[in-house]
């Protein structure tokens, strides 16, 4: 019996010390892993007064347990302070002095066990007036269904800012069916109802009056209401009468199709047609047949005719019909045309 006893209690003793070893064990084996370096995701920011603007950083390697994390500042302008608490916890909060300035830089020193990075903080000068950043002859427009990228352009106290929107703070008032997001990207619904919209662009500064802006723009449907075709010399030609002119054998013919809106003011081109052409030759003349290139192009699109077959022998020419088919806003639009072309033999 004494002998059962004391085995049980040698098995017990030996499970405690295995648990003694297996816990040291665990312990040296959770070894902390140290920063190597830090870095800001964004070395420039910008703010205004009283601005929270939170700072992101990254410590290496991406398993490291940092200990000892403290945010520092210089200012090369000597009333900007900055919330000493705030900064603690990575916010760039800029204390309001009484006499305010409108421009200035702050360095922003982290510190992690040693490890350090810099990033600079902007105090953003005051903007003074917003306009559309465009030649005076050029209207605004958008495609149903398309975005755009505002032009929008800040002057300030200093200058002219051309990337308002890594700056400043808009709101914008739009008719239902548009929408503009924070970089300044212009949505047009495509069921959009009217030819024009009305947008008003508004910044707001702590501590200063709003600058307001009210601009308009076109709104093109993206498929075509007319379509008319060009000849480079005898301008726009006509549906209703024979087009006639002289080529050189082996030469080329080029039309240009452009398909026009109706806004307000006048019509605007749609870009980037898909064109689709094809020609049927009269008479006899199945020797002779036409191949056709349909170009899409920032005003419309042209139009390239190969003549195959042609000699320009005895003033030789060549009768067809040509079609043109673009995709319209209410339906397909067709057009026909039709031509004589004179040949000669090239010089």
């Amino acid at each position: 019996m004494k002998k059962w006893v004391v085995g049980i209690c040698l098995c017990l003793l030996f499970v405690s010390v295995g648990l003694t070893f297996s816990a040291c064990n665990s312990n040296t084996s959770a070894e902390s892993v140290a920063v190597t370096s830090v870095v800001f995701e964004k070395p420039f920011v910008y703010a205004e007064y009283q601005e929270r603007v939170e700072l992101h950083y990254k410590v290496y390697p991406s398993n490291a347990t940092p200990t000892n994390v403290n945010f520092s500042y210089q200012t090369e302008v000597g009333n900007i302070t900055l919330n000493e608490s705030l900064l603690s916890q990575g916010i760039v909060y800029i204390n309001k002095p009484q006499n305010v300035e409108n421009s200035g830089k702050i360095k922003i020193t982290i510190n992690v066990d040693g490890k350090t990075d810099d990033c600079t903080v902007q105090l953003k000068p005051y903007p003074s007036n917003l306009s559309l950043n465009i030649p005076e002859e050029q209207t605004l427009s958008v495609l149903r269904g398309q975005s755009i990228q505002l032009p929008l352009m800040v002057t300030n106290d200093y200058g002219t800012n051309t990337s308002p929107f890594e700056m400043y703070h808009f709101t914008f008032t739009t008719p239902n069916g548009i929408s503009i997001n924070e970089n300044g990207v212009l949505f047009c619904a495509e069921n959009y109802p009217s030819s024009t919209a009305t947008i008003t662009a508004t910044i707001k500064y702590n501590g200063r009056d709003d600058v307001v802006f009210e601009f308009e723009i076109n709104v093109l449907p993206q498929k075509p209401q007319e379509v008319t075709l060009v000849h480079p010399t005898l301008g726009t030609l006509s549906t209703e009468k024979e087009t006639s002119c002289a080529l050189s054998v082996g030469e080329t013919l080029a039309l240009n199709v452009y398909a026009a809106n109706r806004v307000a003011g006048g019509t605007q081109q749609v870009p980037y047609l898909n064109v689709k052409a094809y020609a049927v030759v009269a008479g006899n003349a199945s020797n002779k047949n036409i191949s056709i290139t349909a170009l899409p192009t920032e005003n419309g699109a042209t139009l390239t005719l190969t003549f195959q077959g042609v000699t320009g022998e005895s003033g030789e020419s060549l009768a067809f019909t040509l079609y043109v088919g673009v995709d319209g806003e209410k339906g397909p639009i067709l057009q026909e045309y039709t031509f004589v072309i004179n040949f000669q033999e090239s010089v």
